[in-house]
């Protein structure tokens, strides 16, 4: 089927995969997956943030962000911090490393959003985001 035959949802749904594809692949270069790195632009962005915050953001169940965690700490990436007044939670904060790597990370993000945006004009960006929020909200 030619890609002009494509209906709307097939064409998010291929969109979806590029987009993925173009963030693997840079990802793996810095030796992080698309999870970790968003873990990590998350708390670069919500300094001492808690997992649970995390895996409403990435959304996924807590055990689940905790094997994604677990990695980023052995690297040193990440540290947990027990609250004083509540041991069972911990914060979570950028390493010195893992501040760096959130920096570039983020020139990914931007790359690839300067990569959609630069054949729209501030009114089709704007409209286009209003029909995806609208197909969003079939949801």
């Amino acid at each position: 089927m030619e890609k002009n035959n494509l209906s709307i949802s097939e064409k998010i749904y291929h969109i979806s995969n590029l987009q993925q594809e173009y963030i693997s692949e840079r990802f793996k270069k810095l030796h992080l997956n698309s999870q970790q790195s968003r873990c990590i632009n998350f708390i670069h962005e919500h300094p001492g943030a808690i997992q649970k915050d995390i895996a409403k953001y990435i959304g996924k169940s807590d055990a689940t962000v905790t094997n994604i965690l677990k990695p980023l700490e052995k690297k040193e990436l990440i540290i947990r911090e027990t609250k004083k007044d509540n041991e069972r939670q911990k914060n979570l904060y950028l390493t010195e490393s893992g501040n760096k790597l959130a920096v570039e990370i983020g020139e990914i993000f931007e790359g690839m959003i300067t990569l959609i945006e630069k054949d729209f004009s501030k009114n089709e960006l704007k409209a286009l985001s209003s029909f995806l929020d609208r197909i969003e909200k079939s949801f």
